[in-house]
């Protein structure tokens, strides 16, 4: 048997089966090499050659040896991996009690920028390179699981006298327009995986309820470190970077309303 079929190679098949060809950047490099390889030449599992070519090559050991695994292992006769699903979660402030002349605020527009919109977690793993993870879900389209953690933020500030939700019969007079504008795990590099958040958001006046002049228009970008290659540590990141963005975006904001007149 040839040794370059090593004990990883033979960790990494069994990988390959159990999870459908769906690997991550968190998995090995020689795991992956592997997958891409497989997946080039059309084939669920190394080749195997015909009697022509003589006897059976180490791939068909190989694939011997993943099919024995796989049964073992039930591979065959169960889903491959549990999905994850997940959700934006800033730790709460002691709320501080807002002055009298508050102004009411509404969040007028929230989106998150394509390809960051799915449910399923980005993860950067080139330059002009990007995946999707199967296995690791948002539990609703982001921009859908941000809205209440950024309202019960912006209400827990003391900046503002309400936060109005979408119908509500008080009428603003700030109005807020907040875009995502990068949401991924960036994995290019292996010693070093970050995650990573843009977040603009405009800040307008409005007078009968209807944006006016601009108060604040600011992009607010972090890089987090990850405490490991892992779905469940890139939410972990994303939460403490957006906490640290709507810090930031809260005192801006509370400048620039006293240089307003």
């Amino acid at each position: 048997m040839n040794k370059s079929f090593t004990a990883e190679s033979a960790t990494c098949a069994i990988t390959i089966c159990c999870r459908g060809f769906f690997l991550s950047p968190s998995d090995s490099p020689r795991c992956r090499a592997i997958a891409a390889e497989w997946g080039r030449t059309g084939e669920r599992g190394p080749s195997v050659r015909g009697p022509s070519h003589g006897p059976p090559s180490i791939s068909a050991n190989a694939a011997v040896l993943i099919a024995a695994c796989a049964l073992i292992t039930g591979c065959l006769s169960r889903p491959p991996l549990v999905k994850q699903h997940f959700a934006f979660a800033i730790p709460p402030l002691t709320s501080a009690k807002p002055p009298a002349n508050a102004p009411v605020l509404a969040i007028r527009r929230l989106s998150v920028s394509s390809p960051f919109d799915g449910i399923s977690l980005v993860y950067r793993t080139g330059q002009f390179s990007y995946e999707t993870d199967p296995y690791a879900e948002f539990l609703a389209p982001p921009a859908d699981v941000l809205r209440a953690p950024l309202r019960q933020y912006f209400q827990a500030s003391g900046l503002f006298g309400d936060v109005t939700q979408q119908g509500s019969a008080l009428r603003p007079n700030l109005l807020v327009e907040i875009t995502v504008e990068q949401l991924y795990g960036d994995f290019r590099n292996r010693a070093d995986p970050q995650a990573v958040l843009e977040v603009r958001l405009a800040f307008f006046d409005a007078p009968g309820g209807r944006p006016g002049k601009v108060i604040l228009d600011k992009n607010y970008v972090r890089r987090a470190k990850l405490a490991a290659r892992s779905a469940a540590a890139l939410m972990a990141s994303w939460n403490d970077a957006l906490k640290q963005i709507m810090a930031e975006a809260v005192s801006d904001l509370e400048r620039a309303l006293l240089r307003s007149p």
